[in-house]
């Protein structure tokens, strides 16, 4: 059914393709903004070891960027149908 429709023009896809580099830049950048954050957290708290509240862990922030850099190939690959 798809193949039938011819997709979308180019005038179309590259400003949209544009758009999700950059979010998907945003996203890398944030993440890595995260993960600092978290890896200063691990040293404070090596550091100050009467403190209880333990660090946060990097788990989510791993799936984060996963699903971001799957969500961007796949909508670029869907703009792009034809």
């Amino acid at each position: 059914m798809l193949s039938a429709w011819g997709g979308m023009p180019p005038e179309v896809t590259d400003p949209l393709e544009k758009v999700l580099g950059y979010a998907l830049w945003m996203v890398m950048a944030a993440a890595v903004g995260r993960l600092m954050w978290i890896g200063g957290e691990m040293s404070y708290h090596r550091h100050q070891p009467g403190d209880t509240q333990p660090p946060d862990t990097p788990t989510w922030v791993f799936v984060g960027l996963i699903v971001a850099s799957s969500a961007s190939g796949i909508g670029a690959a869907l703009l792009q149908l034809s």
